[in-house]
């Protein structure tokens, strides 16, 4: 097996590997950015999204 060939079956395992890792983080960051737009639309202020949280309990009482 010569160098090449290894260097590209490396590039294949990473690249496999950050396409699983995507395949999980994707749904997750698509879930908590529908969470801030609404909390968004709702407080109308990004002070008050990060004073109350994208939960709607407050942190800060």
């Amino acid at each position: 097996m010569t160098e090449a060939t290894e260097d590209f079956r490396w590039l294949l395992l990473s690249a496999t590997l950050t396409t699983i890792a995507g395949a999980f983080l994707i749904p997750t960051f698509q879930r908590l950015s529908a969470r801030y737009v609404e909390a968004f639309d709702r407080y109308r202020s990004l002070w008050a999204i990060t004073s109350v949280g994208v939960s709607g309990s407050r942190r800060f009482q």
